[in-house]
């Protein structure tokens, strides 16, 4: 990265200002149609990867160095003891009573896909009305598919976000024509699209993983019930 880092530390600052807005447009715009469409383009395949890289290491305005907040990973952790000592319950004259019917049970905290659409324009300004509607869109088409729903019901919600945010790209793309305001906030702005599929992909967790236990390997009757 050093040579082009430099050539690029040497030009104007307007010229600077154009050449990284016009990266990140590449890459922006790369990123979507390879999703839409396969292309065969290995040399423009490689470019892709390595402006995306160097993007990472141009110095921002305010700053002449280089951040690698993204760019270490954690191979090694140690475990340290921080308590040692019993565990053991207390006799009382009475003994203790069983646990019944829903105490001690965790709820799981579902929201709505309009409170998402409220809190997004909470936080971002924006004014979207009818997204609620879009989003509900996409969870069907999630539901639709019998594999997320054995996702869901095989996984913890770390390892099944991960998946589900390629899902989730890939069927925003397939709606991105008829919903492109949304959608196009959604891939231009990081900060907003991550926490779109942060808050969507927590739902959708749930919901999978209710329809599938309800029915012992399927949604069926637990998701006609809830349409109805």
């Amino acid at each position: 990265m050093n040579p082009a880092i430099d050539r690029y530390k040497a030009l104007d600052s307007d010229i600077k200002d154009i050449f990284s807005k016009t990266l990140s447009r590449f890459v922006r715009i790369y990123s979507f149609v390879t999703q839409v469409y396969r292309m065969f383009d290995k040399d423009l395949h490689k470019f892709s990867q390595y402006a995306k890289f160097l993007l990472k290491f141009l110095p921002t305005k305010d700053a002449d160095r280089v951040s690698v907040d993204d760019k270490i990973l954690m191979e090694y952790y140690r475990l340290e003891k921080s308590f040692d000592g019993s565990i053991a319950l207390k006799s009382t004259e009475t003994g203790f009573s069983p646990i019944k019917g829903e105490a001690g049970a965790k709820k799981e905290k579902k929201e709505t896909l309009s409170k998402i659409i409220d809190d997004v324009n909470k936080r971002f300004g924006t004014n979207f009305t009818e997204q609620d509607k879009i989003l509900e869109q996409m969870q069907n088409d999630f539901v639709k598919d019998p594999k997320w729903s054995g996702f869901a019901a095989s996984n913890d919600y770390s390892t099944f976000r991960l998946l589900a945010k390629k899902g989730f790209k890939d069927i925003a793309a397939q709606r991105y024509v008829e919903n492109d305001s949304f959608f196009m906030r959604i891939f231009d702005d990081a900060e907003f699209g991550e926490y779109i599929m942060d808050r969507f992909i927590e739902r959708l967790y749930g919901k999978l993983k209710e329809g599938y236990t309800e029915t012992h390997g399927g949604f069926g009757a637990g998701m006609a019930a809830e349409q109805d």
